[in-house]
């Protein structure tokens, strides 16, 4: 019996720590969307370099976007 009482323990720890309100849930959000912003920006970056690869030993003419 004392493992169910530790398993309904740990079911609802998780559960609370998984609640819309919870800090650990607005964080994993913000982490999600800092990820997108990264995938962005990588992607641009790539996209920058296939276009002008001398950029890598030379880099951005000015006033290139």
């Amino acid at each position: 019996m004392a493992t169910l009482g530790e398993a309904r323990k740990a079911v609802d720890t998780a559960q609370n720590m998984m609640a819309a309100d919870e800090p650990l849930q607005q964080d994993t959000r913000e982490a999600i969307r800092e990820l997108g912003r990264t995938a962005r920006s990588l992607r641009a970056l790539a996209d920058y370099l296939e276009r002008h690869p001398e950029a890598l030993l030379w880099g951005k003419k000015r006033g290139e976007p």
